[in-house]
């Protein structure tokens, strides 16, 4: 990999990005969308706060409001970690949804701009909730999902209370759970959009393996181009995972697409490291 690396000039990446840029341009809207929004631009906490402020006041997602899903949401496209087609929720694509369920997945479309999504367990004492999460939560037999709107301090989620829509209920994390008056919740699984960039599918980016022996996207890419010939991992859903990695929009998975994320956008913080990538959105 390094002497691979090692080959590739300033020159030669400057061609490569020209060339990408002008593919992109012309097949990209024929293959697959991404969202209006980009990963930049939703991760800001300034950003989350002025969707809630619109929500509190809108028709559908109104505080107070008696939820009763009226607008029909469904699962959209789920896939799990590593873009399997098993998921934690066993749903699969255009499952429909009620309740909590239904209210989360109708604020994580609307501030994504997408209907494809990824489930990943967080049982785990080191799982840390996302702005934007829709964080499934269970106590014994009873289980609920909750959409995250702040991670500053407590973390604060929109919720059915009573089935009535609810801002700003506060929860403490620890230990893969979730506490609120005296009563834990364990965060069975989380529920994100995909981003272009996630190659091993964990729903993060990350460039480098920064020494640490971490599997990251740029190793995931190299080994699907130059040791795999273009071809996915056994178990991965082609389509969503291709949507995702296939950075020049062309639907397939080649050297562009390592040039691209490993030189040119290279993944940092989790995501993209600039304001021009998004979420899959639709699938053709």
């Amino acid at each position: 990999m390094k002497t691979m690396k090692a080959r590739i000039t300033a020159a030669a990446l400057a061609g490569a990005m020209a060339v990408c840029g002008a593919l992109t341009q012309a097949i990209s809207a024929s293959a697959f969308v991404y969202s209006d929004y980009t990963q930049l631009e939703r991760e800001q906490q300034s950003t989350m706060n002025q969707a809630v402020s619109t929500w509190k006041t809108s028709t559908k997602f109104k505080s107070g409001k008696n939820w009763t899903n009226s607008d029909n949401i469904s699962s959209g496209v789920v896939v799990g970690k590593g873009y399997s087609s098993q998921t934690p929720s066993n749903r699969y694509s255009g499952t429909q949804l009620s309740g909590s369920d239904a209210l989360a997945r109708a604020l994580a479309q609307n501030y994504y701009d997408t209907t494809v999504f990824m489930e990943l367990y967080a049982s785990s004492k080191e799982f840390n909730p996302q702005i934007g999460d829709q964080i499934v939560l269970t106590n014994g037999s009873t289980s609920k999902t909750v959409f995250v709107t702040s991670v500053s301090g407590s973390i604060k989620v929109v919720e059915l209370v009573n089935n009535k829509v609810t801002y700003d209920v506060s929860y403490s994390m620890g230990n893969g759970s979730m506490r609120r008056g005296g009563v834990n919740w364990t965060t069975s699984y989380v529920i994100r959009p995909i981003k272009q960039g996630d190659v091993n599918g964990d729903s993060y980016m990350y460039a480098l393996d920064h020494g640490y022996g971490i599997y990251s996207d740029v190793d995931a890419m190299y080994d699907i181009v130059y040791n795999n010939n273009g071809q996915l991992p056994s178990g991965a859903r082609s389509d969503v995972m291709t949507a995702a990695i296939s950075l020049n929009g062309d639907w397939s998975v080649t050297t562009w697409d390592y040039w691209l994320l490993q030189y040119g956008h290279g993944p940092e913080n989790g995501r993209m490291d600039n304001n021009s990538y998004g979420y899959v959105k639709t699938l053709n």
